[in-house]
C-alpha cells in the first residue's frame, strides 16, 4: 500500500533526528531563553491563523541535523551531522554543558570530521554512541560504516560492532542492560514494486538486542517474529519497550497491524489491544507524564475501510488502552490529508503537524493540538508549520517546548 510505505519512508527519513527522542520522545528540555527570540518565517496555509510564533535557539552549531539531550542530565547535549557523502573540512561532533548555550568540537573525538549521528544514554549522560557512516554516491552498501561507545562523557572510546550490509543504525536505546538497534539495510526496497508484486520484505525483521555491550547481535523479539510478523521500528520509555508488527506480506500490500508491550527489557511480549478494523500503526510518540506516573502515547494509524486515509489514536494509561482522537478537519472525506510527526506534551495535550498533498508546496496546514482530557476540544490551530522536523523536550531551563531540529523552539499550549 503506497500509503504505508510513504509513512515508513518519511518516517526513516526523521527518524535520525529524533531517534531517541522520537521513538519515546523522552529529551530533556532547555531553558527559557534570555535573549529576545527572532520570529522565524514559515508557510502555513491553516485557515485560523496560529496564534505562537517560532523562535531562533541561540548558539546552535550550524549544518548539525541531529542534536540529543540526556534526560538524566538536562544541560547535557551532543550535536552531531555533516554531508552523508563527504568528510567534512570541520568538526562535525559537538558537546554542550550548559543547555545548548555554547557548544565545543570534540576533535578528540573517533573520525571528528567524518558525517555522524549520536545517541545517548536516556539514564546515563556519560554513555554515548557516535556513529559514523560515509554512504556511496552509487546507492550500495557504505563505504564505511562505525560504532563507538564511550562510557565516561566522550573521553575515551571504544569501537563497537555493526552488521553488514546496513547504513548503521536507525535506532539505538539503552534498555536495563541491554543494547536494543534498527537496522537500516542496504538491499531493502524503498520503493513499491509494480502492481500485482509478490516480493515480499528481505529484511521483515529489522530490529537487533546485544547482550554484550555491542560486540555481538542478534535478531529481538524472536516470539513475534515467529508468529510470523515483520517488525520495522520500536518504541522505549524506560525498561518499557513497544514494537508495531504487520503480518509479512508482499510491499506495498494491506497487512494486519498489531502493538506489543514488554515491561522486562523485551524478554517477554504481551499484545496490546487495538482500535478494531485498522490496517496499519505508524508514527507512534510515547511521553512520560509530568506527574510521574506512567505515560501518554498517540499515533498514526489507518483503518481498512478508508485505508489511504490517516486517523489517530490515543492512550493516557501507558499504552494499556488505545481511543480514536477526534478526527482532524479534512481527513475523514480526504486521503490527501496527513501527519509528520505526531507527539505528546508531559500534560497529555496531543500536537499534530498537518499536510494537504493536494495543495503542493502551500499544503503545510501548520501544527494543531488538542486537549483529549476535554472531551468538547477539537483539534485548535497553534502555530506554523516547521517541515515536519520537530519533537517535545522536557527540562528545566526552556521549559517544556517544541523544538525543531537545532534550529528554533515553540512553547507548548
Amino acid at each position: 500500500m503506497e500509503s504505508r510505505s510513504f509513512i515508513r519512508n518519511v518516517s526513516c527519513l526523521y527518524l535520525m533526528l529524533c531517534i531517541l527522542l522520537l521513538a519515546a520522545c523522552d529529551a530533556p528540555a532547555r531553558g527559557k531563553a534570555k535573549e529576545t527570540p527572532t520570529t522565524l518565517s514559515a508557510s502555513t496555509s491553516t485557515p485560523t491563523p496560529p496564534h505562537a510564533e517560532w523562535h531562533n535557539i541561540p548558539g546552535v552549531p550550524q549544518n548539525e541535523p541531529n542534536i540529543v539531550f540526556a534526560p538524566s542530565a538536562p544541560n547535557t547535549g551532543f550535536a552531531c551531522g555533516g554531508s552523508p557523502i563527504a568528510e567534512s573540512t570541520t568538526p562535525t561532533f559537538f558537546k554542550s554543558t550548559n543547555t545548548g548555550k555554547t557548544w565545543q568540537a570534540q576533535t578528540h573525538a573517533p573520525l571528528p570530521k567524518m558525517p555522524c549521528d549520536v545517541f545517548v544514554d536516556a539514564s546515563d549522560a556519560n554513555d554515548i554512541f557516535l556513529q559514523h557512516v560515509l554512504q556511496n554516491t552509487l546507492g550500495s552498501d557504505p563505504i564505511s560504516a562505525t560504532l563507538w561507545r564511550s562510557r565516561d562523557g566522550g573521553a575515551t572510546w571504544k569501537q563497537l560492532t555493526l552488521l553488514p550490509h546496513t547504513f548503521g543504525w536507525g535506532q539505538l536505546a539503552v534498555v536495563g542492560t541491554r543494547l536494543i538497534v534498527r537496522a537500516s539495510f542496504t538491499d531493502e526496497p524503498v520503493d513499491c514494486p509494480p502492481p500485482g508484486s509478490t516480493q515480499l520484505p528481505r529484511h521483515p525483521n529489522q530490529l537487533y538486542v546485544s547482550d554484550d555491550g555491542g560486540t555481538t547481535w542478534q535478531p529481538f523479539a524472536q516470539s513475534i517474529a515467529l508468529q510470523k510478523l515483520a517488525m520495522h521500528e520500536f518504541y522505549a520509555v524506560g525498561d518499557t519497550l513497544f514494537v508495531p508488527a504487520e503480518t509479512i506480506a508482499p510491499l506495498c500490500t494491506p497487512t494486519t497491524p498489531s502493538l506489543w508491550k514488554s515491561t522486562d527489557q523485551g524478554h517477554t511480549w504481551a499484545r496490546v489491544a487495538l482500535p478494531a478494523a485498522m490496517q496499519w500503526f505508524s508514527i507512534a510518540c510515547f511521553t512520560p507524564s509530568a506527574t510521574g506516573a506512567g505515560f501518554y502515547a498517540v499515533a498514526v494509524v489507518g483503518y481498512a475501510a478508508q485505508p489511504n486515509a490517516q486517523s489517530l489514536i490515543y492512550s493516557a494509561d501507558s499504552g494499556v488502552t488505545w481511543t480514536s482522537l477526534p478526527a482532524f478537519p479534512g481527513s475523514q472525506s480526504s486521503a490527501n490529508i496527513s501527519f509528520q510527526p505526531v507527539v505528546v506534551a508531559p500534560d497529555g495535550t496531543a500536537l499534530v503537524e498537518a499536510y494537504d498533498s493536494s495543495k503542493g508546496q502551500q499544503g503545510d496546514l501548520g501544527i494543531s493540538f488538542l486537549r483529549p482530557s476535554d472531551p468538547t476540544t477539537a483539534w485548535q490551530p497553534y502555530a506554523p508549520g516547521f517541515g515536519g522536523s520537530w519533537q517535545v523536550l522536557h527540562g528545566t531551563i526552556y521549559g517544556d517546548v517544541i523544538m525543531a531540529g537545532t534550529l528554533a523552539y515553540l512553547p507548548l499550549p
